[in-house]
């Protein structure tokens, strides 16, 4: 019988070899119980028989099940996971990740929860357990929130974990190649890939980013040493090729990152998340010799005035000098850009669209991963001023379930959404690379790729941006899929 039962619930962005990735959290979270409470994970993106196996370890009697909630979609299947164990067990329905810690309140207040985790859960899960075995009472607990006796309990916070406190992820509770994937668009789709997080929490705070409403501006890591003893023994155990390291900023310490890299040494590949500033003072050719083949940095806005807005602590200068330094090595850059801020004016988003061009064309290893549109996330500082300036919170978590990155329900974006929205879609296809590279082994002629990435970047040139009809069609499809109005 297992004690504790991990429930993954689906994201709605959930393509098997593709996009599914390790549930590091929900593994990191049990990895402290493990060795003294059976613990059993499904996870429901990669299971066909969920609902059924489901209904068997419910059967079995668990004292909690652990459910994790992110902002959006996911939200979804975590309340029908949750129904399903109300009504089918007496366990404990306890819930962590980003949406309980940001709205505890609304959170615990939905009469499927009965408890939360707030922030990192390893050793907190570890106290609920003693509490729920008796040991020791459930009101000395740090880092949850509870009902009792119908009302609800906020107990004193818990204190971030060292990461080099925190046990090996327990690989065994899954089956690994659920998720291991091919190298797509940054490797060779021969190569096998997983994730691994040697940090928590960034040492900037962005106003657009929850994460600096989570951890305030704090940034924890393993030493280079243990880093590289866990994900050699990652590597070797599982015969990856390709480490994608998932920190939010990988290069917080240039040492320590060159320290990783000189312990690696090319043993095998890797990419990584990296701010710009970060990578004008660490070597980023001794990074690449240790291995590093893709950098996934966040631009943004190529508006001085909008970084500063955002507290992003760059400059468009600083983009450029960073863009340029990439491009003396062999190193891949994916960048992200963000658009529709409030208070943005048509010649800043221009800025950013000729920002986005000029990389490309400086860098023949630059690419555009994709123009977001901005999203107000709660815990992120810019949100309270999205409210200001019109933005509807929803009110329950049912109403969380339609929010996501690609959402256009702010209110500042309305006179100019069908130009966002198409941005959004082409910004796949300019710098005519990308869709060539994820698309390599299918059927689509690659003719076809380039076609329209060339139509796409001569529009973004001239800044005609009027939607067309392939991306009318898309737009629906998107919708359709996702249920946004």
């Amino acid at each position: 019988m297992a004690e504790i039962l991990g429930v993954y619930p689906k994201t709605g962005y959930d393509i098997k070899n593709s996009s599914v990735e390790l549930p590091l959290g929900l593994l990191s979270t049990v990895s402290v119980v493990y060795k003294d409470h059976e613990v059993k994970i499904l996870d429901q993106r990669v299971d066909d028989e969920f609902d059924k196996h489901l209904l068997e370890e419910l059967s079995k009697d668990p004292k909690v099940v652990l459910i994790p909630s992110m902002t959006g979609t996911q939200l979804k299947y975590a309340l029908e996971a949750s129904r399903i164990v109300k009504e089918k067990s007496k366990a404990k329905v306890l819930w962590g990740g980003v949406h309980a810690t940001l709205m505890p309140q609304q959170t615990i207040e939905h009469p499927l929860i009965d408890m939360l985790v707030i922030g990192e859960g390893e050793f907190v899960l570890q106290d609920i357990m003693d509490a729920l075995d008796g040991k020791r009472n459930l009101e000395d607990v740090k880092g949850i929130v509870y009902k009792e006796n119908g009302r609800v309990k906020f107990n004193e916070k818990a204190g971030q974990p060292d990461p080099n406190e925190i046990p090996e992820v327990p690989y065994n509770l899954v089956d690994i190649e659920n998720y291991v994937k091919s190298g797509g668009i940054s490797f060779n789709v021969k190569e096998r890939t997983l994730p691994f997080i040697s940090s928590r929490g960034c040492p900037y705070t962005c106003t657009f980013c929850s994460t600096g409403g989570i951890n305030k501006g704090k940034w924890r890591s393993m030493n280079a040493e243990l880093t590289y003893e866990r994900v050699s023994k990652m590597v070797k155990k599982f015969n990856i090729d390709v480490v994608k390291f998932y920190d939010e900023n990988f290069t917080s310490n240039p040492k320590r990152s060159e320290e990783i890299a000189d312990l690696i040494g090319g043993k095998f590949l890797w990419s990584m998340q990296a701010r710009m500033d970060n990578m004008l003072i660490t070597d980023m050719k001794k990074l690449e010799a240790g291995g590093l083949r893709v950098v996934e940095p966040g631009i943004e806005s190529g508006s001085d005035r909008i970084l500063k807005l955002v507290n992003k602590g760059e400059d468009k200068a600083t983009m450029i000098a960073a863009n340029r330094k990439l491009a003396e090595t062999n190193i891949k850059a994916f960048y992200n850009f963000m658009m529709g801020f409030p208070g943005e004016t048509y010649d800043e988003l221009l800025e950013t669209v000729d920002l986005a061009l000029q990389m490309i064309k400086e860098n023949p290893n630059g690419h555009i991963t994709q123009f977001y549109i901005y999203v107000p996330y709660v815990g992120a500082p810019l949100f309270d001023y999205a409210v200001k300036q019109g933005f509807q919170v929803p009110k329950t978590l049912e109403e969380w379930i339609g929010f996501s990155r690609q959402q256009t329900y702010t209110p500042w974006i309305q006179d100019k959404k069908e130009m966002l929205e198409m941005i959004m879609y082409t910004s796949k296809f300019v710098d005519g690379k990308r869709l060539c590279q994820v698309l390599r082994n299918t059927k689509v002629p690659k003719f076809f790729i380039r076609g329209l990435s060339s139509n796409y970047r001569k529009n973004w040139e001239k800044h005609n941006f009027e939607k067309t009809m392939s991306v009318k069609i898309l737009d629906r499809m998107v919708k359709r899929k996702f249920g946004w109005s």
